[in-house]
């Protein structure tokens, strides 16, 4: 369940006994170390593509809160070690390329892998941090839960995902140091939700017809006795990638304007304290951004 903006847990959120809570990450910390995410002292901004809205303070060591006991953030870390060992090297795999340009790796432990991806997306749900208020998943964050803390990663089809790159050098380059905040799309009748992480989109169908979305054209990442795929997305998630920069370049030029005019402002308060006495004030705008859901 999650609680209020603000509000403290008392409880871990997985096993849902009270414990001392653990300052745990709701997206893996190892995405952010191999996305060279971190800076200075361990930390990293926030952007948005609203320019209104500035760029966040630094944050440190990723995305955070009191959220799981000591013993629950146990079970979930050895899920993410073997998940991190198969993304980004440290297991044996059989790995090849298939003629559609999708990267294949036989020999992943299904049960595991699948576990992982499982509690990314429940992570999301029960947080109660902004970045991650569009992930909603209802009656299912429940059941999730349960699956999660009984070790049953269930068919590949139940809460399954699926992990797609772009072909195309320049976007993958544009991702390559960036995490995307999780937004809520649909594929024909079903829900999924699309999170970005570097140079891949891992996309979430949730759903209460989840046993229907092969028939309906959803091709999942990890089957019980095939391999990890890596899909080639093909053109959408590069088109993405480039509206996606040219959204945050324009609401970066946007924010700096906007401070330029304030510190302009604060300058003639200074100098010339009677503007605010004659009532003459700068004007300000405000930028607002509709985004059209990309559809892939």
């Amino acid at each position: 369940m999650r609680p209020s903006r603000g509000a403290t847990r008392e409880c871990c959120a997985l096993c849902l006994q009270k414990r001392e809570l653990r300052l745990s990450h709701i997206i893996p910390e190892f995405f952010y170390k191999a996305l060279a995410l971190y800076g200075e002292k361990h930390r990293f901004y926030a952007y948005s593509t609203v320019s209104d809205e500035p760029v966040s303070r630094p944050q440190q060591k990723g995305f955070r809160e009191y959220l799981l006991c000591g013993e629950c953030e146990g079970r979930l870390n050895r899920w993410e070690t073997y998940a991190r060992k198969v993304i980004f090297g440290g297991v044996a795999l059989d790995c090849a390329m298939d003629p559609k340009g999708n990267s294949l790796a036989d020999g992943v432990d299904y049960a595991t892998f699948k576990l992982f991806s499982m509690s990314m997306l429940w992570r999301m749900s029960v947080s109660s941090r902004e970045e991650f208020a569009r992930v909603e998943l209802g009656v299912h964050a429940e059941t999730m839960r349960e699956r999660l803390f009984a070790n049953e990663p269930g068919m590949h089809w139940d809460y399954g995902f699926t992990i797609l790159y772009p072909p195309d050098a320049d976007a993958e380059e544009i991702l390559s140091r960036t995490m995307v905040q999780p937004e809520r799309l649909r594929f024909k009748s079903h829900l999924f939700y699309r999170l970005s992480l570097g140079m891949t989109f891992w996309l979430f169908p949730v759903s209460g017809e989840m046993a229907k979305l092969e028939a309906d054209g959803w091709h999942f990442s990890l089957s019980e006795n095939g391999p990890l795929i890596f899909y080639n997305g093909g053109s959408p998630p590069v088109e993405y990638t480039y509206r996606l920069a040219a959204e945050l370049s324009k609401a970066e030029s946007a924010r700096k304007k906007r401070d330029e005019w304030s510190a302009q402002e604060i300058r003639m308060e200074v100098v010339i304290p009677l503007v605010v006495l004659l009532g003459i004030y700068w004007l300000t705008w405000r930028h607002e951004y509709r985004n059209s859901e990309p559809e892939f």
